[in-house]
């Protein structure tokens, strides 16, 4: 952290007639977080949810839950509330699989986050098979 010295800072007025003398105001150190002098870049960029499902919708992509447990499977659809309908879905707990799914619905208010698999990935997981 980093000590700014302000000497400028309005002070809320008061019946105290000291608080009131401008020329017994010191100066009032202020700590300024160190990240606010170079600010980092971020990991990921924010981007709208809607069209963000509506472009993933019949790919195949990775569902992670808040409970931990993820699904991996092709997007069929996704309604106005943000339930995901996804078919041919494989259930990874601990990133182990244990077993196939089928078509399933994902209820929005469980989601932790989505992701689109890379095609080469999917490739990699057919030759497995």
């Amino acid at each position: 952290t980093v000590a700014v010295l302000a000497k400028n800072l309005k002070i809320p007025e008061t019946k105290n007639p000291i608080s009131r003398d401008r020329s017994r105001r010191k100066a009032i150190p202020i700590l300024l977080d160190s990240s606010l002098r170079s600010p980092k870049p971020m990991a990921t960029i924010p981007v709208n949810p809607k069209p963000f499902l509506n472009n993933l919708t019949g790919k195949t992509v990775i569902v992670k839950l808040k409970w931990g447990m993820e699904y991996k499977g092709f997007l069929a659809s996704v309604d106005s509330y943000m339930n995901l309908q996804l078919g041919n879905t494989e259930e990874y707990i601990d990133g182990q699989l244990t077993g196939n799914l089928g078509e399933i619905l994902i209820r929005c208010n469980n989601v932790l986050y989505v992701r689109g698999v890379p095609e080469d990935e999917e490739l990699g997981d057919a030759e497995q098979d």
